[in-house]
């Protein structure tokens, strides 16, 4: 049956305005050929067996009157158009049209990609809650402030500690202090604590869901 095919006449290629021009693969990666196509009448007209400037414009040379090629990309496509059909319009075909349009998207996207990548989420503000003062701490600021009310009253230290009672010394450190925090110190319950230098970290990783202490 094959035999029989090949033994008819090629058929009658008649006049052409619309020419496609393609590569096929007769041995992908070593050997391609070039088929040609009525794209009016989306039917094939020609094979030829390589692909070349030379061997597309002996065809074109031997079928005048073609007005537009519609071909792909290569080189030897365009120098073959040029030589054969000087006058004919080329165009690209739809899909080499989108394959442009695909490869220029994909060049962009590489090319700015870096730029889309999206900042880190800000961490929220951890506020450290205020520790209630100790007895300790009250206890210092009830007799600073029993201490500065009998000075306003122009009470002297003597007087002061007969009022009150305390160590004559501690009157004095009441007394110079302008405020009672200044008697408490830093940690509210008057003592330093070895931790209270790291207290904002230390609830900023609990926060965080940190809860080993590995």
């Amino acid at each position: 049956m094959l035999r029989l095919i090949r033994a008819l006449p090629d058929p009658e290629v008649g006049p052409v305005r619309v020419l496609g021009v393609d590569d096929f693969a007769l041995k992908r990666g070593h050997h391609y050929g070039t088929v040609l196509i009525d794209m009016e009448n989306r039917r094939p007209v020609g094979l030829l067996p390589e692909r070349s400037a030379d061997a597309l414009a002996s065809w074109l040379t031997r079928h005048p009157g073609i007005e537009v090629i519609c071909r792909d990309r290569a080189r030897y496509y365009a120098e073959g158009a040029d030589q054969g059909a000087a006058d004919a319009v080329q165009v690209a075909d739809r899909f080499h049209l989108w394959q442009n349009l695909g490869d220029a998207a994909e060049r962009l996207v590489a090319r700015l990609r870096p730029q889309w990548v999206p900042p880190p989420p800000e961490k929220p503000e951890v506020t450290v809650p205020e520790k209630p003062e100790g007895l300790r701490a009250q206890r210092i600021r009830e007799r600073h402030a029993a201490v500065h009310a009998l000075m306003g009253k122009g009470m002297s230290i003597s007087g002061i500690v007969a009022e009150l009672r305390p160590d004559p010394k501690t009157i004095r450190k009441n007394m110079r202090a302008a405020t009672a925090d200044e008697l408490i110190g830093a940690s509210p319950t008057g003592r330093q604590n070895s931790l209270d230098g790291h207290a904002a970290y230390l609830a900023a990783r609990w926060a965080e869901g940190g809860r080993s202490a590995g």
